[in-house]
């Protein structure tokens, strides 16, 4: 004897659980597919926008990176060394200071 419980309801056979599909007419097929390929399509277009933004935006990014590097190479103060000499003395932490262009 089994007991039933009450918030499970009753087991059925799966056949009777199973609905019969229903089959789509022409007109309704060919509707979904030109629905499809439309979405398909604003989908493309919005991903080709997004590529074009996300490069337009990468392209100022490098431009303003290039800007501001050749801004600060012109506010440099350069000072011309002459005498190797000069060179030759200083420390092992003023050499890493300095940069030869």
């Amino acid at each position: 004897m089994t007991r039933v419980k009450p918030w499970k309801g009753e087991r059925k056979p799966l056949r009777t659980l199973i609905k019969s599909r229903k089959e789509k007419s022409w007109k309704e097929k060919k509707r979904e597919k030109e629905r499809e390929k439309v979405v398909q399509q604003l989908r493309q277009n919005a991903e080709r926008e997004r590529a074009e933004r996300r490069k337009h935006e990468k392209e100022a990014r490098e431009e303003a990176r290039k800007r501001k590097l050749e801004n600060e190479r012109k506010s440099e103060q350069v000072q011309l060394v002459t005498n190797v000499e000069k060179l030759r003395k200083l420390s092992k932490k003023e050499l890493r200071k300095l940069q030869v262009r």
